[in-house]
This record gives structure tokens, C-alpha cells and sequence, in this order.
């Protein structure tokens, strides 16, 4: 993955995410972003990971704060439609 492509796969995960927060009603949640572009940084970031894995949640309820760690390697071919997926799964963790 070139840094281009990593830096529009951020942009499209980032759109897609911003779409969903308000309707989600997560806008009092702090939320952060990691994305790791190999599978291996990714595994490393949690529990329990294997390669195929795409995305990760964290949270912590009764501080409001999450974390949401993205597998680019394994999300550069996925359509807006399929990213939505993940992403909407990952906010509901």
C-alpha cells in the first residue's frame, strides 16, 4: 500500500465515520482512529487478533472514550458500502 492510497483510505474511513456518529448518537463519545497499515502492527493492537481480522473496538462506557483500530491491509479493496459495514459494527461494540 502506497501512502496515497493509505492517506484515501483514512479519507474514506473518515467520511463514512463522520456520516454515522450523529446517528448513532455516539457525538458525546471521544473516539479515537488508529490505522495500521500491515496486518502485524494490527494484531499487535489487541487481544486475540488474527490477520483476516479488519477492525477492532475498545471503549470504555463510563468514561465515554473508545478506540478504533483498522486493519488498512486488509480494507483497500472494499467499497464505501463494505466499509460502512465495519465501521457501523465497530461503533456498536
Amino acid at each position: 500500500m502506497t501512502d496515497v492510497e493509505k492517506e484515501q483510505l483514512e479519507a474514506r474511513i473518515q467520511t463514512i465515520a463522520d456520516e454515522w456518529i450523529l446517528c448513532l448518537g455516539l457525538q458525546w463519545w471521544h473516539i479515537l482512529f488508529y490505522y495500521h497499515r500491515d496486518s502485524g502492527a494490527y494484531i499487535e493492537s489487541g487481544e486475540d487478533l488474527t490477520a483476516g481480522s479488519k477492525a477492532h473496538t475498545s471503549a470504555s462506557w463510563a468514561y465515554l472514550d473508545a478506540a478504533i483500530h483498522f486493519n488498512l491491509s486488509g480494507l483497500i479493496a472494499y467499497t464505501d458500502a463494505e466499509l460502512e459495514v465495519v465501521i457501523i459494527h465497530e461503533y456498536m461494540h
